[in-house]
Formats: C-alpha cells, sequence, structure tokens
C-alpha cells in the first residue's frame, strides 16, 4: 500500500507507476470519492489537499519498491 497526499501544490499532481515487477497486478486507487482498479494502471492524478491510497494485489510474497515519476 502507498499514500500520496500532494499538499503543496495548487493542481492535480500526477504519480505515474512504469514498472515491469507491477505488469499484470491488480492495482487500485482510492480517495474520498473516487475508486479505480485495473491491472497495468499508468498513474493517478492526486488533486491538492487530498490522500490517494494505492493498493497493489500481489499474488506472490514479498515487496515491490514503489517510486512515483
Amino acid at each position: 500500500m502507498a499514500v500520496m497526499e500532494p499538499h503543496d501544490e495548487p493542481y492535480p499532481v500526477r504519480y505515474g507507476f512504469a514498472f515491469a515487477s507491477l505488469l499484470g497486478l491488480l492495482v487500485s486507487g482510492e480517495d474520498d470519492q473516487i475508486m479505480t482498479y485495473g491491472k497495468e494502471v499508468g498513474g493517478f492524478y492526486v488533486n491538492p489537499g487530498k490522500t490517494l491510497i494505492i493498493r497493489i494485489d500481489a499474488e506472490r510474497p514479498g515487496s515491490i519498491p514503489l517510486r512515483s515519476s
């Protein structure tokens, strides 16, 4: 799970994910108004002052390091 909170920007912030380790995995993102899910999600836009929670449904044990672009 990853939590994104862009508090210092006056406009939506883009968080992109392009990792081979995420290919084929179910990724979901939710905030207080929306929820989205799917495989091979490319990224999310997060509005200022909002909190986005990203969940990755990995079918195998272990950890996946995340860095946003």
